[in-house]
Protein backbone atom coordinates (compact mmCIF):
# COMPACT_ATOMS: atom_id res chain seq x y z
CA UNK A 1 0.00 0.00 0.00
CA UNK A 2 1.66 3.51 -0.68
CA UNK A 3 2.17 5.63 2.08
CA UNK A 4 -0.52 8.19 2.71
CA UNK A 5 -0.29 11.74 1.07
CA UNK A 6 -2.52 14.48 2.84
CA UNK A 7 -4.58 16.43 0.28
CA UNK A 8 -3.38 20.17 -0.46
CA UNK A 9 -6.91 21.74 1.10
CA UNK A 10 -8.46 25.37 1.12
CA UNK A 11 -6.01 26.47 4.41
CA UNK A 12 -2.37 24.53 3.68
CA UNK A 13 -1.23 27.92 1.55
CA UNK A 14 -2.82 30.46 4.93
CA UNK A 15 -1.03 27.68 7.49
CA UNK A 16 2.17 27.91 6.02
CA UNK A 17 2.21 31.35 5.53
CA UNK A 18 1.55 31.90 9.08
CA UNK A 19 4.33 28.53 10.25
CA UNK A 20 6.83 30.44 8.86
CA UNK A 21 5.92 33.78 10.12
CA UNK A 22 5.65 31.89 13.67
CA UNK A 23 9.03 30.35 12.99
CA UNK A 24 10.99 33.69 12.46
CA UNK A 25 11.99 35.25 15.62
CA UNK A 26 14.80 37.38 14.58
CA UNK A 27 12.71 40.68 14.80
CA UNK A 28 14.41 43.67 15.79
CA UNK A 29 13.04 45.55 19.06
CA UNK A 30 9.57 46.05 18.92
CA UNK A 31 9.64 49.61 20.78
CA UNK A 32 12.13 51.04 18.09
CA UNK A 33 10.23 49.22 14.81
CA UNK A 34 6.16 48.48 15.49
CA UNK A 35 5.66 45.75 13.45
CA UNK A 36 2.45 43.05 13.13
CA UNK A 37 4.11 40.04 13.76
CA UNK A 38 2.64 36.96 16.07
CA UNK A 39 1.31 38.66 18.88
CA UNK A 40 3.16 41.81 18.43
CA UNK A 41 1.07 44.74 17.20
CA UNK A 42 1.55 48.05 15.81
CA UNK A 43 -1.31 49.64 17.85
CA UNK A 44 -0.21 48.84 21.12
CA UNK A 45 2.92 50.94 21.13
CA UNK A 46 1.49 54.02 18.69
CA UNK A 47 -1.85 53.96 20.60
CA UNK A 48 0.00 53.65 24.26
CA UNK A 49 1.86 56.51 22.46
CA UNK A 50 -1.15 59.37 22.03
CA UNK A 51 -3.01 58.17 24.78
CA UNK A 52 -0.48 59.42 26.96
CA UNK A 53 0.49 62.91 24.98
CA UNK A 54 -0.90 66.28 24.99
CA UNK A 55 -1.63 67.02 21.91
CA UNK A 56 -0.92 64.15 19.16
CA UNK A 57 -0.61 64.70 15.87
CA UNK A 58 -2.33 61.63 13.51
CA UNK A 59 -1.31 61.92 9.58
CA UNK A 60 -2.95 58.95 7.72
CA UNK A 61 -4.69 57.93 4.63
CA UNK A 62 -8.80 59.33 4.63
CA UNK A 63 -9.48 55.39 4.77
CA UNK A 64 -8.95 55.13 8.35
CA UNK A 65 -11.86 57.31 9.19
CA UNK A 66 -13.70 54.84 10.91
CA UNK A 67 -10.67 53.26 12.93
CA UNK A 68 -10.10 56.80 14.20
CA UNK A 69 -13.68 57.67 15.20
CA UNK A 70 -13.35 53.90 17.07
CA UNK A 71 -10.09 55.19 18.97
CA UNK A 72 -10.66 58.85 19.82
CA UNK A 73 -14.75 58.37 20.62
CA UNK A 74 -13.15 55.66 23.59
CA UNK A 75 -10.20 58.21 25.12
CA UNK A 76 -10.52 60.14 28.39
CA UNK A 77 -12.23 63.42 28.59
CA UNK A 78 -8.97 65.03 29.61
CA UNK A 79 -6.10 63.32 27.61
CA UNK A 80 -5.47 63.94 25.38
CA UNK A 81 -6.66 67.54 25.30
CA UNK A 82 -6.10 68.23 21.47
CA UNK A 83 -5.77 66.05 18.95
CA UNK A 84 -4.63 67.19 15.46
CA UNK A 85 -5.60 65.15 12.12
CA UNK A 86 -4.16 65.43 8.76
CA UNK A 87 -5.71 63.40 6.28
CA UNK A 88 -3.82 61.96 3.07
CA UNK A 89 -4.63 60.79 0.14
CA UNK A 90 -5.00 56.81 -0.96
CA UNK A 91 -3.55 55.02 -4.23
CA UNK A 92 -6.35 55.37 -6.09
CA UNK A 93 -9.14 53.55 -4.07
CA UNK A 94 -11.53 54.26 -6.66
CA UNK A 95 -11.01 54.80 -10.47
CA UNK A 96 -11.97 58.65 -11.08
CA UNK A 97 -15.15 59.98 -13.30
CA UNK A 98 -14.60 63.58 -13.43
CA UNK A 99 -11.89 66.10 -13.57
CA UNK A 100 -12.13 69.18 -12.57
CA UNK A 101 -10.52 72.58 -13.00
CA UNK A 102 -10.29 73.49 -8.99
CA UNK A 103 -7.35 72.87 -7.20
CA UNK A 104 -7.86 69.75 -4.86
CA UNK A 105 -10.84 66.83 -5.48
CA UNK A 106 -9.90 66.07 -2.00
CA UNK A 107 -13.06 66.21 -0.26
CA UNK A 108 -15.17 65.00 -2.62
CA UNK A 109 -13.27 62.49 -3.41
CA UNK A 110 -13.30 61.29 0.70
CA UNK A 111 -17.11 61.65 0.75
CA UNK A 112 -17.29 58.97 -2.34
CA UNK A 113 -15.25 56.61 -0.67
CA UNK A 114 -17.31 56.85 2.47
CA UNK A 115 -20.85 57.25 1.31
CA UNK A 116 -20.11 54.05 -0.78
CA UNK A 117 -18.38 52.10 1.57
CA UNK A 118 -20.78 52.72 4.12
CA UNK A 119 -20.14 52.39 8.18
CA UNK A 120 -20.64 50.37 10.80
CA UNK A 121 -23.58 50.71 12.38
CA UNK A 122 -22.13 50.06 16.10
CA UNK A 123 -19.76 53.90 15.49
CA UNK A 124 -22.98 55.78 15.19
CA UNK A 125 -23.06 56.73 19.10
CA UNK A 126 -18.78 57.39 18.22
CA UNK A 127 -19.79 59.26 15.40
CA UNK A 128 -21.70 61.53 17.16
CA UNK A 129 -19.31 61.62 19.84
CA UNK A 130 -16.42 62.64 17.41
CA UNK A 131 -18.57 65.72 15.98
CA UNK A 132 -19.63 66.45 19.26
CA UNK A 133 -14.98 66.67 19.88
CA UNK A 134 -14.79 68.58 16.23
CA UNK A 135 -17.36 71.22 17.72
CA UNK A 136 -15.55 71.69 20.89
CA UNK A 137 -12.29 72.36 19.26
CA UNK A 138 -10.53 68.84 20.56
CA UNK A 139 -10.11 67.51 17.31
CA UNK A 140 -8.86 69.96 14.15
CA UNK A 141 -8.81 68.21 10.61
CA UNK A 142 -6.26 69.68 8.14
CA UNK A 143 -6.06 68.51 4.15
CA UNK A 144 -2.94 68.97 1.80
CA UNK A 145 -5.21 70.70 -1.53
CA UNK A 146 -2.49 69.90 -3.88
CA UNK A 147 -3.41 67.53 -6.51
CA UNK A 148 0.37 67.12 -7.68
CA UNK A 149 2.21 66.60 -4.44
CA UNK A 150 -0.91 64.71 -2.49
CA UNK A 151 0.20 63.83 0.71
CA UNK A 152 0.85 59.88 1.25
CA UNK A 153 2.10 59.76 4.52
CA UNK A 154 1.73 58.36 8.11
CA UNK A 155 3.50 59.54 10.81
CA UNK A 156 2.17 59.38 14.40
CA UNK A 157 3.47 61.92 16.93
CA UNK A 158 3.36 61.85 20.20
CA UNK A 159 5.35 63.85 22.77
CA UNK A 160 7.31 60.34 24.04
CA UNK A 161 8.01 59.15 20.82
CA UNK A 162 7.31 59.83 16.80
CA UNK A 163 6.43 56.60 14.57
CA UNK A 164 6.20 56.78 10.97
CA UNK A 165 6.18 54.00 7.99
CA UNK A 166 3.90 52.00 6.04
CA UNK A 167 1.27 51.50 8.57
CA UNK A 168 -2.10 53.43 8.13
CA UNK A 169 -4.25 54.25 11.35
CA UNK A 170 -6.51 51.42 10.47
CA UNK A 171 -7.22 47.94 11.72
CA UNK A 172 -5.31 46.26 9.12
CA UNK A 173 -2.24 48.75 9.08
CA UNK A 174 -2.18 48.31 13.04
CA UNK A 175 -2.85 44.65 13.84
CA UNK A 176 -3.00 42.68 10.24
CA UNK A 177 -0.89 43.24 7.61
CA UNK A 178 2.50 43.26 7.09
CA UNK A 179 3.89 46.73 7.89
CA UNK A 180 7.57 48.21 8.26
CA UNK A 181 7.44 51.18 11.26
CA UNK A 182 10.50 53.37 12.82
CA UNK A 183 9.44 54.53 16.20
CA UNK A 184 12.14 57.11 17.16
CA UNK A 185 11.84 57.32 21.20
CA UNK A 186 11.91 61.45 22.00
CA UNK A 187 14.14 60.64 25.06
CA UNK A 188 16.49 57.77 23.48
CA UNK A 189 16.96 59.41 19.82
CA UNK A 190 16.32 63.27 20.56
CA UNK A 191 17.76 64.53 17.12
CA UNK A 192 15.65 61.76 15.04
CA UNK A 193 12.66 62.54 17.04
CA UNK A 194 13.23 66.39 16.27
CA UNK A 195 13.52 65.72 12.49
CA UNK A 196 10.71 63.32 12.58
CA UNK A 197 9.01 65.91 14.16
CA UNK A 198 9.66 68.77 11.90
CA UNK A 199 8.62 66.43 8.75
CA UNK A 200 5.46 66.45 10.88
CA UNK A 201 4.65 69.94 11.49
CA UNK A 202 6.13 70.95 8.46
CA UNK A 203 3.05 68.62 6.43
CA UNK A 204 0.93 70.14 8.78
CA UNK A 205 1.68 73.76 8.16
CA UNK A 206 0.67 72.40 4.17
CA UNK A 207 -2.99 71.95 5.17
CA UNK A 208 -6.20 73.58 4.94
CA UNK A 209 -8.84 73.53 7.52
CA UNK A 210 -10.97 70.27 7.15
CA UNK A 211 -13.22 70.46 9.81
CA UNK A 212 -16.46 71.89 8.42
CA UNK A 213 -16.04 69.30 5.61
CA UNK A 214 -15.83 66.28 8.27
CA UNK A 215 -18.72 67.14 9.92
CA UNK A 216 -20.75 67.31 6.46
CA UNK A 217 -19.39 64.25 5.96
CA UNK A 218 -20.19 62.40 9.18
CA UNK A 219 -23.57 64.06 9.33
CA UNK A 220 -23.92 62.82 5.59
CA UNK A 221 -23.50 59.05 7.04
CA UNK A 222 -25.79 59.71 9.96
CA UNK A 223 -29.66 59.37 9.14
CA UNK A 224 -31.94 60.04 11.98
CA UNK A 225 -34.80 57.08 12.47
CA UNK A 226 -37.08 55.59 14.71
CA UNK A 227 -36.04 52.95 16.88
CA UNK A 228 -37.71 50.55 15.31
CA UNK A 229 -36.26 51.02 11.33
CA UNK A 230 -32.85 51.29 12.96
CA UNK A 231 -33.61 48.07 14.44
CA UNK A 232 -34.85 46.28 11.39
CA UNK A 233 -31.80 47.92 9.31
CA UNK A 234 -29.64 45.96 11.75
CA UNK A 235 -31.11 42.62 11.56
CA UNK A 236 -31.68 42.74 7.94
CA UNK A 237 -27.87 43.71 7.49
CA UNK A 238 -27.36 40.88 9.82
CA UNK A 239 -29.42 38.43 7.62
CA UNK A 240 -28.72 39.37 4.82
CA UNK A 241 -25.11 39.15 4.64
CA UNK A 242 -24.29 41.78 2.10
CA UNK A 243 -21.37 43.01 4.61
CA UNK A 244 -19.54 39.92 5.39
CA UNK A 245 -19.19 39.32 1.48
CA UNK A 246 -16.23 41.06 1.27
CA UNK A 247 -14.17 38.00 3.53
CA UNK A 248 -15.95 35.09 1.33
CA UNK A 249 -13.02 34.12 -1.33
CA UNK A 250 -14.86 32.65 -4.33
CA UNK A 251 -11.49 32.75 -6.11
CA UNK A 252 -10.35 29.93 -4.38
CA UNK A 253 -12.65 27.52 -5.45
CA UNK A 254 -12.49 25.24 -8.62
CA UNK A 255 -14.63 27.06 -11.50
CA UNK A 256 -17.96 25.85 -11.86
CA UNK A 257 -18.05 25.92 -7.54
CA UNK A 258 -19.66 29.05 -7.16
CA UNK A 259 -21.19 28.72 -3.68
CA UNK A 260 -25.11 28.97 -3.93
CA UNK A 261 -26.81 32.19 -2.22
CA UNK A 262 -27.77 30.32 0.55
CA UNK A 263 -24.32 29.38 1.70
CA UNK A 264 -23.18 32.85 1.48
CA UNK A 265 -25.98 34.22 3.53
CA UNK A 266 -25.06 31.19 5.87
CA UNK A 267 -21.67 31.77 6.34
CA UNK A 268 -22.07 36.03 6.86
CA UNK A 269 -24.61 35.06 9.55
CA UNK A 270 -22.04 32.25 11.12
CA UNK A 271 -19.34 34.89 10.64
CA UNK A 272 -21.19 37.42 12.89
CA UNK A 273 -21.78 34.16 15.23
CA UNK A 274 -18.52 33.23 15.48
CA UNK A 275 -17.40 37.48 16.12
CA UNK A 276 -19.71 37.86 19.01
CA UNK A 277 -20.20 34.59 20.75
CA UNK A 278 -17.17 32.67 19.77
CA UNK A 279 -18.78 29.58 18.01
CA UNK A 280 -21.36 28.19 15.83
CA UNK A 281 -23.29 25.12 15.01
CA UNK A 282 -24.59 24.47 10.95
CA UNK A 283 -26.96 22.59 10.87
CA UNK A 284 -28.86 22.21 8.20
CA UNK A 285 -30.71 19.39 6.14
CA UNK A 286 -28.61 17.23 4.11
CA UNK A 287 -27.49 18.02 0.43
CA UNK A 288 -27.72 21.93 1.49
CA UNK A 289 -24.21 21.92 1.10
CA UNK A 290 -23.15 21.80 4.89
CA UNK A 291 -19.28 20.99 4.00
CA UNK A 292 -18.35 23.45 1.90
CA UNK A 293 -20.08 26.17 3.43
CA UNK A 294 -18.04 24.98 7.29
CA UNK A 295 -14.60 24.62 4.46
CA UNK A 296 -15.21 28.37 3.24
CA UNK A 297 -16.57 29.58 6.50
CA UNK A 298 -12.78 28.89 8.13
CA UNK A 299 -11.26 30.88 4.83
CA UNK A 300 -13.60 34.00 5.96
CA UNK A 301 -12.55 33.92 9.30
CA UNK A 302 -9.27 33.69 8.24
CA UNK A 303 -10.04 37.28 6.15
Amino acid sequence: MPPFTPQLGLFDEQVVRSAKLRNITDWPEQQRFPLNFTRNKVEDIVLNDIRASTSPLIITGFTSLDYLIDFVADLNAGQPQSISILFGSEPSPARRKEYSLKKSNFPQEVIDYWLEAGISLRLCYKILKFKEMIENGRIVSRYIPDEKNKLHAKIFLAESAATLGSSNFSFTGFRRQLEANVRFDAQKEPKRYREAEQIAKNYWDLGEDYNQELLNLLQQLLQVVSWEEALGRACGELLEGEWAQRYIKNRYVSSGSELWPSQKTGIAQALWMVENVGSVLVADATGSGKTRMGAHLLRSVIH
